[in-house]
């Protein structure tokens, strides 16, 4: 590991990106006694402005009070106790809900001005033109200054890469031919990408029950369209798809749905825009020699809604004493800094279960299975399955949240007789077991990374099934399933 102590810019860790992600690494690490930096190619006055659904869990919310100190309850427009799903024929299913509007734009000044206050650095109005690599290490960075117009170098013990979807930072790393990058993705596909447009709209008249959201399933574009009040006369509404569809007709295809919807009679657009998130489970790997993801560049999200805010709080906090533990330690390495995937990933996280809400992966990366599969339905099988199989909120929240309670005995026999009525229920038993086998494969993360490989071929065998699944006659299904059930 390159040491830098007796030159200018240098930092125990670098944050590339100051929103949500980064700001909360920022405050958890400077709270641990590190010398941070914040770099981000926004304007300091216009961090915080993002296109988002502004929902994240009220959890979150005493999360970030009770384990950084910090009381933002300021920043709640509404809280929503139930969430309508529908599906493409309008067929509801009325979920509860614990959640909260969010000013985002507040949040995210509020965050800035919170890490500043404890000490970090920022550099703003800046981009990162690429990695600085010494001894196969990552250890700075090299720094555009727009404003002023000035190159220079930042070094640092550790880099944190929380720059966002484009993973740009990440990318420029995996270029680098001399450094270990065997165990990080470079890309990801468009298929596990959603593109999305969304409006901030005035309504005419207010809304019958405010405090209730409204998701409509689009299973054929790999998406769903929403509603989500923030008062009783204002909402934001959006539309989501996989991006390896037409992202072009989004703002089109959400005015023609919001044609079907009286509320939106008379309405009055005040905002609109778009942009894109991952909607996967995480990347296998979120470290590397000095260097760690938060955030959307490391795909923590949830994998059926593309919901960020939660996950990139809970990663940010444990990336932060993870980074401040391995620099007490001395050791920066990627095995020093693998308690960071493993705690993020552990599917019994102490935290996850205390707070219940989606501030870490484990646990719901059988969701990702889930996601893959309604993204291969047509709006006729989700129809027909909200009829006859998920016609209640307790199964479907087993099902959104991956829970494989639902693979009892009773359930896979009723599957498999009920499939020769229609085949989509063999799928979904095939399914159910893709998802059981990876949460269970996630629950033995790999303790050291030389164990890592041998554990990333059985996530990708699962992944292999999944395709080879598609396939598969209803006949060889019901085989599967068949053994699956009674041997």
């Amino acid at each position: 590991m390159a040491q830098y102590s007796d030159l200018e810019n240098t930092y125990d860790l670098v944050i590339i990106g100051a929103g949500t992600g980064g700001c909360i690494t920022a405050i958890a690490a400077a709270q641990e006694g590190l010398n941070v930096c914040i770099i981000d190619s926004k304007d300091k006055e216009d961090i915080g402005a993002k296109v988002c659904g502004d929902l994240m869990g009220k959890p979150i919310i005493s999360f970030i009070n009770d384990h950084l100190g910090l009381d933002y309850s300021d920043i709640i427009t509404n809280e929503l106790n139930g969430m309508d799903v529908y599906s493409p024929d309008g067929t509801v299913i009325p979920m509860p809900a614990n959640g909260v509007m969010i000013d985002r734009y507040k949040f995210g000044q509020a965050l800035l001005n919170d890490a500043l206050k404890a000490g970090c650095d920022l550099k703003d109005s800046c981009k990162c033109n690429g990695p600085v690599i010494e001894d196969s290490y990552v250890c700075g960075v090299e720094l555009y200054d727009r404003i002023r117009n000035k190159e220079s170098v930042i070094h640092s013990k550790i880099v944190v890469d929380a720059s966002g979807t484009s993973g740009g930072f990440r990318k420029n790393v995996c270029d680098i031919d001399s450094f270990d990058t065997s165990y990080l993705e470079r890309d990801i596909e468009p298929k596990d990408m959603s593109c999305s447009y969304r409006q901030i709209v005035e309504l005419k008249n207010p809304l019958d029950n405010a405090h209730k959201g409204k998701m409509i399933l689009l299973p054929e574009v790999g998406g769903y369209y929403w509603v989500f009040p923030e008062s009783e006369n204002k909402v934001n509404v959006g539309i989501g798809v996989a991006c390896n569809h037409k992202k072009k007709i989004l703002k089109k295809r959400l005015e023609n749905i919001k044609t079907e919807d009286k509320i939106f009679d008379s309405s009055k657009v005040i905002e609109g825009g778009g942009g894109s998130v991952p909607t996967r489970r995480s990347l296998y790997s979120l470290v590397a020699n000095g260097f760690m993801l938060v955030g959307d560049a490391g795909s923590e999200v949830n994998p059926l809604t593309g919901g960020g805010l939660g996950p990139s709080i809970g990663a940010g906090y444990m990336c932060a004493k993870t980074a401040a533990k391995a620099i007490k330690n001395q050791d920066v390495s990627q095995k020093g800094l693998w308690e960071y995937n493993i705690w993020y990933h552990d599917p019994s996280n102490k935290l996850r279960f205390e707070y219940k809400a989606d501030l870490f992966d484990g646990g719901i990366v059988g969701r990702d299975v889930i996601r893959e599969f309604v993204q291969s339905l047509s709006n006729a099988d989700v129809n027909w399955a909200f009829k006859n199989y998920i016609d209640d909120p307790t199964t479907f929240s087993k099902i959104v949240s991956a829970d494989s309670s639902l693979l009892t005995f009773k359930r896979k026999a009723q599957t498999l007789i009920n499939g020769v009525k229609n085949p989509i229920l063999l799928k979904m038993g095939e399914i159910l077991s893709l998802m059981e086998e990876m949460n269970e494969i996630y629950e033995n993360y790999p303790a050291t990374p030389d164990l890592f490989s041998d554990w990333k071929k059985e996530v990708d065998s699962v992944d292999a099934k999944f395709n080879d699944m598609s396939t598969q006659s209803s006949w060889s299904m019901w085989l599967n399933l068949l053994s699956k059930t009674f041997c």
